[in-house]
This record gives structure tokens, sequence and C-alpha cells, in this order.
């Protein structure tokens, strides 16, 4: 059993495929017993064929047929020499033992021994229980260069593009519109945080939905990401969105690409619950402190050792 890597120098966040492979020249069943640990990696299966198809390889001078048992791609998170721990599988060969049958005399002995002893050769097949283990696999990891790394910049590696959408731009101050970001392209998608949107002061934003769907064909991991922000305005007037950019680095040109999608502008009026409250005047999540001393006045004394029912109360078990 072997664990073949596509590479083994890469840059953080850059894929790297791995294919576990079951080698045999004899009739096989087995089964993957341990994979190997993946600290430092982000990792997305591959769809595998089932059962899987025989393919033929030569390995030291022998032909073998060569079966994908895994397939993975590999994102690590971390700079530095990481280990893939070896793969081992477990199962039983089927082999064929000869035996040697002594014949008997077809003559029942009527001519003594005078042929000699014969024998005859048979075959007998034999279920054998079989360990195998890979060995360990080192993948170098290097940081992502520091020169012209764009602010923007969140982690994201692969080959993306953007686009956004916003789903209305006239609206009352009773109204929401929803603002679409989307990442699409092929990388290290699940890794990708949330792109930062400055909305205006007086627009409510409340956390963004977030879906993805993510494809495992043809040795790469690709799709798409989505992030959908509610927006409620608390006054009327015009407020811009300003334009949000998307940075991230791109192996294939060792350089760092940054995206940028469209502004905003959205004209909102007043609503029938209101709304039309100046921006001057509008209040804040938070006043501000006073700063005059409070007075507390008694108004009225609940002292108990002058109240006449508490007293009283003493007498009723009597």
């Amino acid at each position: 059993i072997r664990v073949d890597v596509d590479k083994k120098n890469v840059a953080l966040g850059e894929q790297i495929t791995a294919t576990y492979k079951l080698y045999t020249r004899l009739g096989m069943q087995v089964n993957l017993t341990k994979l190997p640990s993946l600290i430092g990696f982000w990792s997305q299966d591959f769809k595998i064929p089932q059962p899987p198809s025989p393919t033929k390889e030569i390995l030291n001078g022998k032909e073998y047929n060569v079966f994908v048992l895994k397939k993975s791609a590999l994102f690590p998170t971390q700079t530095g020499t990481l280990t893939l721990d070896p793969a081992e599988a477990e199962g039983t060969v089927t082999v064929l033992n000869s035996k040697k049958v002594k014949q008997t005399d077809p003559f029942g002995g009527f001519f003594g021994n005078a042929f000699g002893d014969q024998y005859a050769t048979t075959y007998e097949q034999e279920e054998v229980p079989v360990k195998l283990k890979s060995t360990a696999i080192n993948i170098n990891v290097s940081d992502l260069p520091k020169a012209n790394k764009p602010a923007t910049f969140d982690g994201a590696v692969g080959s993306y593009t953007i686009e956004s959408n916003i789903d209305k731009t006239e609206l009352t101050t009773d109204d929401n519109a929803t603002i679409t970001f989307r990442v699409s392209g092929s990388g290290n998608l699940k890794l990708i945080g949330t792109p930062v949107i400055k909305f205006p002061e007086d627009l409510d934003t409340y956390d963004p939905e977030v879906h993805d769907t993510i494809t495992n064909t043809n040795n790469i991991i690709a799709g798409y990401k989505t992030f959908s922000y509610s927006v409620s305005p608390r006054i009327p007037g015009s407020f811009t969105i300003p334009a949000t950019e998307f940075s991230f680095y791109e192996p294939g040109s060792n350089s760092y690409k940054t995206l940028s999608t469209p502004s905003y502008t959205l004209h909102v009026k007043p609503g029938k619950n209101g709304g039309s409250v100046s921006k001057g005047s509008l209040p804040k999540d938070i006043h501000d402190i006073h700063a005059r001393p409070a007075e507390i006045k008694q108004t009225q004394d609940y002292s108990l050792h002058k109240n006449t029912l508490y007293w009283s109360g003493f007498a009723l078990p009597f």
C-alpha cells in the first residue's frame, strides 16, 4: 500500500492531492484500518468509483493491479514540516498451495513396486490474512510572501472570482435590503473568512448567512461560497455602501490578487412605522451618563417596628 502526493513542497494553504493505492498481483480483499493523521491540514475527499476499477502499473520491474482506495485534497493550515503518518490496511489474500498426492497402483500391486511410487500435484486455494503499511511522507510548507501582501488578505489561497448584487436600492424605513457577496473558484474555499463590508452607521446590519457548495472532481476542489447580509435603514435619506475588496494568493502566479465589488446607493423614504427622525437627533443604543447627582427621597415609612399590624400579628397564635 502506498500514499502518493502530487507535491511535497507547497505554500501555506496550497492544495496537495494525496492518493491511497493498493498494489497487488493476487486476489485480495483489503480495508483501510488507519489513515495518516492530518494534523495541520484541512482535507476534502474526492469521489472514487465503488467498487474501484484496477489499473496497471510497473513497480520495481513487476506489473501490478492498482486499486485507488481513497483520494483526498489536503490544504496545510500551518507552516513547517508536516508529516503524513503511515496508512495501514488489513484483509485477506487468496493463494494457491501446491500439494503432492500419492496415486494408487492401478494393477493392485501385481507388479510390486517396479514402477516406483506415483504422485500427482494438486492445488488448493487458501485465504491468508495480511497486514499492510505505507511509509510516512513529509510535506514542506512555506509561509506566504510578506512583500505586497494586501491589507484585505485573510488567508484565501487558490484562484477566485467574486460577484455581488443587491435585491433593491429603493426602500422605506420599514423594509430590508439583502446584499449577496459570492466567491467562486478553486482552492481552500472552506477556510475563506467573512468579507468586511463597511456599512454606514444609520443602517442596521446582522451577521451574514453563509452557504457553500463545493465539488470534488478532476483532482480539484472547486465551487463557491456565498455571504448574504440583511440591511435595515433607521432613517430616510441616501446611503452609500462602499466597494468591498477581496484578496487572495494565487500559487500558479506566485502573487497576490485583489478584486473589488461595485458600490451601492440606497434611497430610503419614511415608512408607515416612523423613521422620520433626523440624523442629528437620532437616539443611540448607549446614552450618555448624566453627570448631575440624582436625589433620593423617602416617600413612605416602611419601618416594621413602627407598624401596629406587625405587633398585632404576634397575638394571632394565642
